[in-house]
């Protein structure tokens, strides 16, 4: 596991995961340092950052009109 400024690069069983982190990763990764399981640091970054997400919007089809191509 490697962290250069916001930037988290993670080899997991042959995986490769790089993440930029969110100011509360951030915060969580610092609180958290001795995780040091590749799945897990990655599963409770997915848990911590699912707050940050904006959430889901449904989308909406446009209305045809007459002049389009």
């Amino acid at each position: 596991m490697v962290m250069v400024g916001s930037v988290l690069v993670i080899k997991d069983a042959g995986r490769l995961a790089v993440r930029t982190l969110t100011q509360r990763q951030l915060m969580f990764l610092e609180r958290s340092a001795n995780m040091t399981q590749p799945s897990n640091v990655l599963e409770a970054l997915e848990l911590c950052g699912a707050a940050d997400d904006p959430p889901p919007t449904r989308e909406r089809s446009l209305p045809s009109g007459e002049d389009d191509d």
